[in-house]
């Protein structure tokens, strides 16, 4: 791991989180989310929107990718800063034991092109945060998804990312945001993003300056979080968006997990929004265990 992620780490989950995160890659531990995950995902078609991840892979945390028969892709260009040049079309190799699959070239939020109900599994790791429209984006995934199709959705945890000094976007803002249309051109967010980022916690060492102009250019490069999370954000934005909690589990050093079925019946999450959800208990985030559950709305 390169000097500065390093430093990040220490910085944001000390040395007793190092040590933690450490054993659980020597070990092979993976998030309990695993074993939920498995019986959805084992010989399933599955498509990610972003990636290929980490998290997801066979040495990751919750290693989901060995599980599918197939797994396509979809990113919002041919050449991003997180994959490098690829075609609409080419290969997608998520793992060295299966075979590739299939790359789109489409916006998160419109899957032109891809058949409703054509795949039983969307996966999306620190992908939805770059979303200007989450709600439509969640609508769109479930589009795709067939009616036993599941979402794996990981979503970065403010408490130790370079998010930290901003505040929790509001249920009510993403709410506007899908009445409104809003598009991915939106500039609502971009100053304060670059005015209350931690720099320090950014992997790539970049200026004030430098980081400002590539902020400003978010709507080529995608770079902007346009929407800060905390667990409770995550569980209401998905039941906002109609989908029904399966689970939920956070992971050092800054992953907020969330496995729910796309389709079905009517979604019944009151336990997962409760002040005494199981999952309020037992976040590794000190402002899950310590913060008052939001009102519903």
């Amino acid at each position: 791991m390169p000097a500065r992620h390093l430093r990040i780490q220490l910085a944001t989950i000390g040395l007793q989180g190092m040590v933690r995160l450490a054993w659980q890659n020597r070990t092979g531990t993976r998030l309990r989310a695993y074993e939920i995950c498995r019986p959805l995902l084992d010989g399933r078609r599955g498509i990610e929107i972003g990636g290929p991840s980490a998290i997801f892979a066979r040495t990751g945390v919750l290693p989901l990718y060995p599980l599918f028969d197939q797994l396509d892709n979809c990113d919002f260009a041919g050449d991003t800063v997180w994959h490098g040049a690829a075609a609409d079309g080419s290969e997608f190799t998520y793992d060295e034991e299966r075979p590739p699959g299939r790359r789109f070239i489409r916006d998160a939020t419109s899957l032109d092109g891809i058949e409703d109900a054509s795949y039983d599994v969307v996966l999306a790791s620190h992908t939805l945060e770059h979303i200007a429209n989450p709600l439509r984006a969640l609508a769109e995934w479930r589009r795709i998804l067939g009616t036993e199709g599941h979402l794996v959705l990981v979503l970065p945890h403010l408490q130790n990312t370079f998010d930290h000094r901003r505040p929790v976007t509001a249920i009510e803002h993403i709410d506007a945001d899908f009445a409104a249309s809003t598009g991915e051109d939106d500039a609502t967010h971009i100053e304060e993003f670059i005015e209350l980022c931690d720099l320090q916690r950014v992997p790539d060492p970049l200026s004030r300056e430098a980081f400002a102009q590539r902020t400003r250019d978010s709507v080529a490069n995608r770079t902007l979080h346009h929407h800060v999370f905390d667990t409770d954000l995550g569980v209401r934005l998905l039941d906002r968006a109609g989908y029904q909690l399966l689970w939920v589990e956070t992971a050092l050093p800054f992953h907020i997990v969330l496995v729910a079925r796309a389709n079905g019946p009517e979604p019944d999450n009151g336990d997962f929004l409760a002040a005494t959800a199981g999952w309020r208990r037992a976040s590794v985030f000190r402002r899950d265990r310590a913060q008052p559950p939001r009102t519903r709305s």
